[in-house]
């Protein structure tokens, strides 16, 4: 190697030292906007939801260790997380309904009653009062209305929500012993929630029509969306023609779930579910 070869490297090796004084971009650094849009990617529901599980459930992995990395990145994580989800805690008196829940795909962010209990970023609570106290198909006419399961659910997980209380009410009592729900919409920092918001939340219960024995709605609500919700979910003289609606609805989204197992190669689960089918 001659001479001048050495002293070229030996130039391009000092001036490696510059390159590393510069100031790393750390996410603090980064334009807000750009940091939530960072954020949501970890910690929105629609983008944390995870591939069907042996029961076809599909969890959400909430990356909340980003909230530790410091107090900047903690404060807007935060409001992420607690403002483009909706969280809703779930109460009732019957001990078997987590087990439901899993068997009819609803997916559960947590059931930690420790958890559950110092929650307090939920946009609505609701408790159920179910007519029957313990097993599937035993009715009585006592059941108690104390809280056996609590846990927290996204507003993404309502439909199958609704859905799965339709099954139970039709299954269990054939739709002759309603529950009771009680609805509390949480009034928020910045003030009552909108009409859109509040409707976001309630309207997927009005599926429960007719199957429901008292409903209550509490909270900052529209009184007028209320009343015609209220009216719509309660035991009514047209019964059996709601009910037979309700059936049919239920037997077709089971058959989609058992169809979506069968093209998951799930035979045990497809073969359930074409089962449950056959008994509604």
């Amino acid at each position: 190697m001659t001479t001048r070869h050495r002293m070229a490297l030996k130039g391009t090796a000092k001036e490696s030292p510059s390159v590393d004084k510069k100031v790393p971009l750390t996410l603090d650094l980064l334009p807000v906007e750009i940091q939530r849009n960072i954020y949501a990617s970890l910690l929105k529901a629609d983008c944390v939801r995870q591939p069907p599980d042996q029961h076809l459930v599909r969890h959400y992995r909430f990356h909340t260790d980003i909230m530790s990395v410091n107090k900047r990145v903690h404060e807007i994580a935060h409001s992420v997380l607690y403002k483009e989800n909706s969280f809703i805690v779930v109460s009732c008196n019957w001990e078997e309904f987590l087990t439901s829940m899993t068997n009819h795909e609803v997916a559960i962010v947590s059931s930690d009653r420790n958890h559950v209990a110092r929650f307090k970023n939920h946009a609505m609570r609701l408790h159920i009062v179910f007519p029957w106290d313990y097993g599937f198909g035993e009715h009585v006419n006592t059941a108690k209305s104390g809280v056996l399961e609590s846990f927290v659910i996204v507003q993404e997980e309502l439909p199958k929500f609704v859905r799965l209380l339709l099954i139970l009410s039709l299954v269990n009592s054939g739709g002759m012993s309603p529950c009771k729900i009680t609805f509390r919409i949480e009034q928020p920092s910045a003030g009552a929630p909108d009409q859109r918001v509040q409707e976001s939340l309630l309207e997927p219960f009005r599926r429960l029509t007719s199957l429901c024995h008292s409903v209550k709605i509490l909270g900052p609500v529209d009184k007028a969306y209320a009343l015609g919700l209220q009216e719509d979910m309660i035991f009514p003289i047209r019964w059996t023609r709601a009910v037979t609606c309700q059936l049919y609805d239920v037997m077709v989204s089971i058959a989609k779930v058992a169809e979506e197992a069968a093209q998951l190669e799930n035979a045990d689960m497809a073969v359930a579910k074409y089962n449950d089918c056959q008994k509604v």
